[in-house]
């Protein structure tokens, strides 16, 4: 509202100094993360406890980490828990840490601990399912031979990313903490994932393994909805 006194010189504009509090106490939406990790006891142990810890300190030391909540953590989850969880948490940001079978799918833990496979079309019934109700903004699948999964479920996530090929552990874990670190300062995944492809690219203290010829920057894949 425009109050106008009998100087036309002088105008008064009430409100907008109200409406300037407001918004200084207007609550922004934090985003979610869930690091879903599931390592079977018959598979070689895959230090996924070590790259989720590296995960949570670039969290607390990121430039935007008040934008997002602290990140919500499963291990050891079961297949069958999986869509429970993505329920209940309902995340902007979706990290899966688990193993991966050529033709048997994503290895996830049954009761027991053994592996319990989830295919790719169950897995990209189960994402579409969640998007639905909620859109996804990143699904990062930290495994082996992964990018098939990615790619399969893009048009449910603005972004998805995966492994074309074999990646040791401590090479997958740099890569998602130098991704993480990059998204947490700047909140951009396109750029997080170059910066993360040039650390691996340049980094000598991991060797690839004599029978795997991707170049090691290759291997991990961005897909874009």
């Amino acid at each position: 509202m425009i109050i106008q006194d009998v100087n036309k010189s002088h105008i008064k504009i009430s409100g907008k100094k109200d409406n300037k509090k407001q918004s200084k106490h207007k609550s922004v939406k934090k985003q979610k993360t869930l690091i879903i990790e599931s390592q079977p006891d018959t598979l070689t142990n895959t230090d996924a406890n070590k790259g989720i810890s590296s995960m949570i300190q670039v969290w607390k030391n990121g430039k935007y980490r008040n934008e997002f909540k602290k990140p919500n953590i499963e291990l050891a989850t079961n297949r069958e828990a999986f869509l429970h969880i993505l329920n209940n948490v309902s995340p902007d940001i979706l990290h899966l840490s688990l193993h991966t079978h050529k033709k048997k799918g994503l290895i996830f833990t049954d009761e027991y601990g053994d592996e319990d496979y989830m295919s790719k079309n169950e897995f990209e019934k189960k994402i579409k399912f969640i998007s639905e109700e909620k859109p996804l903004e990143l699904v990062f699948i930290n495994s082996c031979n992964s990018a098939v999964y990615a790619e399969a479920i893009h048009p449910y996530a603005d972004y998805t990313i995966g492994m074309t090929d074999f990646i040791p552990t401590e090479l997958a874990n740099l890569f998602a903490t130098a991704f993480y670190k990059s998204f947490f300062d700047h909140k951009n995944i396109e750029k997080a994932f170059k910066t993360a492809v040039l650390e691996i690219e340049f980094n000598n203290d991991f060797e690839m393994p004599e029978d795997i010829t991707t170049a090691k920057e290759n291997i991990p894949k961005l897909y874009k909805k």
